[in-house]
């Protein structure tokens, strides 16, 4: 019975990944990692491994591939983005 969960949720997997690019995978690590994360310090934190990522960019990730997947929980101060 494992061996029928786990090829599902590799199914499952595998259709997630083919909606979300690169890009957005990464965002997604962050977001798990950091909890309440902002998209400032998403920013700074994958500058370190590519040079042309802006906040617009971050933001616009978000809104169009990876809404299903996180929120943004409190206000606009003090929120940030967590999985669901």
């Amino acid at each position: 019975m494992n061996f029928d969960n786990d090829r599902i949720n590799d199914q499952i997997n595998d259709q997630i990944k083919a909606n979300i690019s690169d890009f957005g995978l990464e965002v997604l690590k962050l977001i798990k990692k950091f909890p309440g994360i902002k998209v400032p310090e998403i920013v700074r934190k994958l500058q370190m491994k590519d040079l042309v990522i802006n906040a617009d960019k971050v933001r616009n990730e978000i809104k169009r591939n990876l809404f299903n997947y996180i929120e943004y929980k409190g206000s606009n101060k003090t929120g940030g983005y967590f999985l669901k």
